[in-house]
């Protein structure tokens, strides 16, 4: 990992936790513990982040110190095949039942603390479909640049491809539909960060996108009102995520529950520089 990455925010350290899952295996979380003296006990919440396609936890550092510092505990879970977690494998209800899992260690770990989930662009997919099946385990969804409906897409020929390595079983890697780093962040000091970040992931398992896919189904089909608060959060810059769609599809999936915030000038990543303390801002206004 980059030294900028790991030493961008250095105000609270993160560190590695580990949570038993299926068959002896184990998933890795990267966890940012509150600051004791920032926050009442009644008002410390956990916000667990689940990361973007290529992402990881580590890019979300600044929103995770910053949440910390006001005594909030921020857990990073990097999916199966990413990040962290870049050796395991699963489907679409491992990564829904992973989400699940932690989203109720954490409750079960302090019974005051509410828990949110916040879903980075690909990761609002899991996030959206944790929330549909288990509603009462958290108290808010927060997306950021929900990656729901899209405005870049794999080729036909990477498509066949996806279908080929799922139901042959074989890890056939695929690109990223991301054609360039600028699609990203034009955030000068982030750009050569990320590009040279040996963790992104910029090819990915066929069977990860078959999965999101599934998620993605799974929510355009859903019928019934989510009874939930959620925060979604949109770069007005955005080249990757299709804005009009994908507020339409939130309103129809939250309604009244729905707040929308909009950045002007601001880049798909919601993550870095001004954007990012926009988004931090977002969040500590209903944290």
């Amino acid at each position: 990992m980059p030294a900028e990455v790991t030493d961008k925010t250095k105000r609270i350290a993160s560190k590695l936790e580990h949570l038993g899952i299926d068959r002896g295996q184990t998933l890795t979380l990267r966890v940012w513990d509150g600051a004791d003296r920032s926050a009442e006990r009644g008002e410390r919440k956990t916000f667990v982040f689940l990361n973007g396609l290529e992402s990881h936890g580590l890019w979300a550092s600044d929103l995770a110190s910053g949440l910390s510092e006001r005594g909030h505990r921020f857990v990073a879970l990097d999916r199966r095949g990413s990040g962290a977690n870049r050796s395991l494998v699963g489907t679409a209800d491992d990564w829904i039942a992973d989400v699940l899992r932690v989203c109720q260690t954490e409750r079960g770990a302090d019974s005051g603390r509410a828990v949110c989930l916040i879903g980075q662009c690909f990761g609002a997919r899991s996030a959206i479909s944790a929330a549909i099946r288990c509603p009462h385990f958290v108290e808010r969804l927060i997306l950021l640049s929900p990656g729901l409906e899209m405005r870049v897409d794999l080729s036909v020929g990477q498509k066949m491809l996806v279908g080929i390595g799922h139901v042959l079983r074989l890890p056939i890697r695929i690109r990223s539909p991301i054609p360039d780093d600028r699609y990203l962040t034009s955030d000068t000091q982030w750009l050569p960060v990320i590009g040279s970040d040996p963790l992104r992931l910029r090819q990915v398992v066929a069977d990860d996108f078959y999965a999101g896919h599934v998620l993605l189904r799974t929510i355009r089909q859903h019928s019934e009102s989510v009874p939930l608060p959620c925060l979604a959060l949109f770069a007005a810059n955005d080249r990757i995520v299709n804005l009009p769609k994908t507020k339409k599809l939130l309103q129809r999936l939250f309604g009244d529950h729905l707040t929308v915030r909009e950045f002007d000038e601001a880049d798909h990543l919601l993550l870095f520089g001004r954007a990012g303390k926009q988004a931090l801002d977002a969040i500590l206004e209903i944290a």
